[in-house]
């Protein structure tokens, strides 16, 4: 990276021009330096993480250090502490310092409430444009909250995904409102959860190339089936679920050959019963029960 971007002024903010989170629906626009420097620190971030894998330990040294007052002086700047909450306690404001960890740990609980009780506000609709609406998603995906992903998923009235079928669309809008090209792409961008939350199927950070990965399925009560797959370097990972009238979950998965996965069962599950005669050890691991799998097909049931 240049010293033109590396060489931050003495606030540590950008002020150079940018869209910020474009598209919000009621048109609320966060400032542009505050989006700029949110992931001006996430790219700090990700070249810490870079040069400390390369072994350029300088480097290392010196995205930490710039990260670190970039950090400060953003919380300086627009985090309020009587609100518990960032700039003027909106929803993408919350969501940015929250999924690019700029919010301190002492005070992340009290961030992620705030951010909790803006959605209960606005009865669980996005209040974000295209680049805060992925990022909502996965901060509360990272956070358990499942129940709420699907809420805000599943509404009809504006400004929601719902509301764009309703009104008989084939494709996705550039804005919430209509304004704009009629085929636009940019929002599609929520379906990461469609395979990351509803199938779990999730890359594991310590295995390149997803040799190995995670299989954690959500049992979202509203849902009574779900089918995903998803072709890496090896093959096809399947992840399918399907609920019958007693409530019971049946599972199955794909694991391609020559990788391998864990399953993480949902909460509130801890025993598999195999339905194709294999048998499955399950260890708990903090407050999640999981289970290793080979490669292969797998069908089983959650207990």
């Amino acid at each position: 990276m240049c010293n033109r971007y590396i060489g931050i002024p003495d606030i540590g903010l950008l002020f150079d021009l940018c869209l910020g989170d474009w598209c919000t629906p009621n048109q609320i626009q966060i400032p542009e330096p505050f989006v700029n420097t949110a992931y001006f620190y996430h790219v700090t971030e990700l070249m810490s993480r870079v040069a400390k894998s390369l072994g350029k330990t300088e480097d290392y040294q010196t995205f930490l250090n710039i990260g670190n007052k970039i950090k400060a002086d953003f919380n300086k700047a627009y985090y309020k502490a009587d609100k518990a909450s960032y700039w003027e306690g909106r929803q993408g404001a919350d969501v940015f310092a929250l999924a690019f960890g700029l919010v301190p740990e002492e005070n992340y609980k009290l961030v992620l409430n705030s951010l909790l009780e803006q959605l209960k506000t606005i009865n669980y609709h996005f209040d974000t444009g295209i680049l805060g609406t992925p990022l909502l998603l996965k901060v509360l995906e990272q956070n358990g909250r499942h129940d709420i992903i699907y809420k805000i998923m599943n509404q009809r009235d504006f400004p929601s995904f719902g509301y764009l079928l309703d009104s008989k669309n084939s494709t996705l809008w550039e804005s919430w409102n209509g304004d704009g090209s009629h085929s636009h792409p940019m929002f599609g961008s929520v379906v990461e959860w469609f395979y990351s939350g509803i199938g779990g199927i999730k890359a594991d950070p310590s295995s390149p190339g997803m040799k190995h990965f995670l299989i954690a399925p959500q049992n979202i009560q509203e849902l009574t089936f779900c089918k995903t797959s998803y072709n890496n370097l090896f093959g096809k990972i399947r992840s399918e679920w399907k609920r019958d009238e007693s409530g019971k979950l049946n599972i199955l998965i794909e694991v391609p050959e020559n990788t391998s996965a864990t399953f993480v069962l949902p909460a509130g599950k801890q025993k598999i019963k195999s339905t194709d005669g294999q048998t499955h050890l399950v260890k708990q691991s903090g407050d999640k029960y999981q289970t290793e799998f080979q490669s292969g097909i797998y069908q089983f049931e959650l207990l």
